[in-house]
């Protein structure tokens, strides 16, 4: 659409980016008699161009530029949070990833191929955070827990997008202007650092919940093993099609409101944010929920998994095509957005648990080669999207949300197939199975490592 301009989500992890834009040669489908919204479109058109003249396709290369940085580190954190601990892994990669959003916007006016490098430094820097996040959790949360204490931790991305999503329309408004938000947000991240290198520690002072520190130094990682098996293959599966549905939202979703549903900046943000307000109140509410359940003996422990991933995937996916019975109307498409992206919380009490159940002296391995592997969406979904929707409009959006629902289907069926919560042979000796031990010291996270009753499994 030349010379409107989008703003795309940022999120808190730079996995997005927030700058006004100029996009061109779109096709205007839906048209509406909302003057207050013309206006405010029109407002925002002449009062405010933007500073960068990308298409649909350069926008889709800027955005996958992350990913190919995030892939190639994960694999490489997972091992190195492994031997030298999650503490200073996860924190060096949050700590670079900082300082590279604060100077993002001094490479973005510099050219289009620097701000794309240092998209993919920022790539490189954050991969190695979610196998050291994974290492981590695997010393300090015991099994009954496992679901409800990873939701949570990971709702703060979630709170991050929903409020970088509503911020940054205004930043970019403001006097400031649209590199205040870079600047904003990455010294966060610097704050954010001082405190975590000041107050975490790798494992408990009693030692590690699950993980043989003795056995794990000793083994070598089984490669073979990890490759043929079953269990662990069919979560890289369900892990790939949901980080491309998840992805395809964050990155896609403000462009749709604006191209589409002509939604103005202001609007877009707070729009763009109520989706993952959703998914934000989903984790912190459903898998601490099942986690009772399981407990209580309620609910078998691979019952919950298979669920949560099945719907998690299903429902969403579901919801996604009828975004094209739905057309114009913009109330009923934002419902429908909400209630996918919602909905979509319920694999955190799924797939996401199995990179500690099935092996926890290698969790940071097999988080890093799955996530790898889930991470080719973030720059195939842009590119996919920039070709489907390019001249196309409406159209093009709706080839896109069927190839979604399709992976979604994907990976449902194939971790439901295959899915286990059991702690595989190749993973140590039985020694280093769900090791509980009482604490005899004093932290936040005394509740949670305390003895527990053996899970029901099947």
């Amino acid at each position: 659409m030349a010379g409107n301009r989008e703003e795309l989500g940022h999120s808190s992890s730079s996995k997005s980016i927030n700058f006004p834009i100029q996009s061109k040669n779109e096709k205007n489908i839906c048209q509406y008699d909302d003057e207050n919204l013309r206006i405010g479109s029109e407002a925002s058109h002449t009062s405010q161009q933007g500073e960068f003249d990308w298409d649909s396709e350069t926008q889709g290369y800027i955005l996958g530029a992350f990913f190919y940085g995030y892939c190639l580190t994960n694999l490489i954190g997972g091992l190195l949070a492994e031997r030298f601990g999650g503490r200073i892994v996860y924190g060096m990669g949050i700590t670079l990833t900082a300082i590279l959003t604060v100077i993002s916007p001094l490479a973005a006016r510099c050219s289009t191929h620097a701000f794309m490098f240092i998209r993919v430094l920022e790539g490189m820097t954050e991969g190695v955070t979610f196998p050291a996040m994974n290492v981590l959790m695997s010393h300090w949360v015991p099994a009954a827990t496992r679901s409800g204490f990873f939701a949570f931790t990971t709702s703060g991305c979630i709170f991050g997008t929903i409020v970088t999503m509503s911020v940054t329309g205004v930043l970019c408004d403001s006097s400031w202007g649209w590199p205040s938000s870079f600047v904003l947000f990455g010294g966060l991240g610097l704050v954010w650092a001082v405190v975590w290198f000041a107050c975490v520690t790798d494992v408990p002072v009693t030692g590690s919940i699950n993980v043989d520190l003795d056995a794990r130094k000793k083994s070598n990682v089984p490669w073979t093993h990890i490759m043929t098996s079953p269990p662990f293959l069919s979560v890289m599966v369900a892990h790939f099609c949901s980080n491309w549905g998840f992805y395809c939202l964050l990155t896609e979703m403000p462009s749709y409101l604006s191209s589409v549903l002509h939604f103005n900046l202001h609007t877009n943000g707070v729009v763009s944010s109520l989706p993952f307000v959703a998914k934000w109140f989903t984790l912190l509410t459903y898998p601490a929920y099942v986690d009772r359940q399981v407990v209580r003996g309620a609910v078998p422990l691979l019952k919950a998994r298979r669920f949560s991933s099945f719907f998690g995937l299903l429902l969403p996916g579901l919801l996604l095509t009828t975004i094209s019975l739905a057309g114009c109307n913009r109330s009923l498409v934002v419902v429908i957005l909400i209630l996918a992206v919602g909905l979509s919380g319920l694999d955190h009490a799924g797939h996401l648990c199995a990179f500690q159940e099935l092996a926890p002296n290698f969790a940071g391995t097999l988080t890093g080669i799955s996530n790898t592997v889930a991470t080719l969406p973030g720059f195939l979904a842009p590119q996919l999207t920039g070709y489907l929707t390019k001249g196309k409009g409406l159209e093009g959006w709706e080839t896109l949300f069927l190839v979604t629902f399709m992976l979604y289907v994907l990976g449902a069926c194939v971790y439901a197939s295959f899915v286990s919560v059991r702690v595989q042979s190749w993973n140590g000796p039985p020694s280093s199975r769900n090791i509980v031990t009482s604490p005899t010291h004093h932290s936040l996270l005394d509740p949670l490592i305390t003895p527990l009753p053996p899970l029901k499994e099947v």
